[in-house]
């Protein structure tokens, strides 16, 4: 994932009944998490970025009205987050990760944790913090 130039890689884990079980385990998240983001093998040589080209990254996007285009920061993200007018992210957030036959029973387990309302509160109150900040 790029963000403000920097790269970040992440690790998944998969589990199967037999190798060829968690290789298709990983093979469907690759699946899913193309539709958001760029999935592959890490790059011994960083690809050159848009800037170095003399093109910025609203030039080379696509451009959606209302959308806003290139990387985000964490304000930007808080800010959204909360519901603050005249913020807007990139189509990456825009998508539901949970489908919503799977966002049901995910509620219902948060729901069934005595300490889930109080995380929530805890995660306002961090999320007000750093828009502020």
């Amino acid at each position: 994932m790029m963000a403000k130039g920097e790269s970040r890689m992440f690790r998944l884990q998969f589990e199967g009944s037999s190798r060829e079980e968690a290789l298709e385990e990983c093979a469907s998240a690759a699946r899913r998490l193309q539709e958001y983001l760029p999935v592959g093998a890490p790059q011994t040589n960083p690809p050159p970025s848009a800037q170095e080209h003399g093109t910025s990254m609203e030039e080379t996007s696509n451009d959606v009205p209302g959308v806003k285009q290139g990387s985000v920061s964490v304000r930007e993200l808080v800010q959204s987050f909360l519901g603050q007018p005249g913020s807007s992210l990139p189509l990456a957030y825009c998508h539901s990760a949970l489908p919503s036959q799977e966002l049901g029973p995910f509620l219902r387990l948060c729901l069934l944790d005595h300490s889930f309302p109080a995380l929530v509160e805890e995660v306002e109150n961090e999320l007000k913090k750093l828009a502020q900040d």
